[in-house]
């Protein structure tokens, strides 16, 4: 049945999950079940570890950021980060 199948699936996923020590997430695109919190979680991880590849690179400025800094975060081939001053009102509600 769908029920047999889909267990065996998760099971054979979770543990490749484990053995390349990932993260598992179940989610459903039919159902919408979990879609936008693993979308969040890709997003801090990505940004994370972005920030940690910027401030332990040899490029990195002695700057303090402020409450107008932005960090400008490229997923492209490069990944790098780069600071940015904010625009006024930018991010106001």
């Amino acid at each position: 049945t769908d029920d047999k199948v889909y267990a065996k699936i998760d099971q054979t996923a979770r543990i490749t999950a484990k053995r390349v020590n990932a993260e598992f997430w179940s989610v459903s695109s039919l159902t919408g079940h979990q879609v936008q919190e693993f979308f969040k979680r890709i997003a801090c991880v990505s940004y994370q570890m972005l920030v940690k590849q910027q401030l332990n690179s040899s490029n990195t400025s002695t700057e303090k950021l402020t409450a107008k800094t932005q960090l400008a975060v490229s997923l492209n081939s490069n990944n790098y980060i780069t600071k940015q001053q904010s625009k006024e009102n930018c991010c106001s509600t």
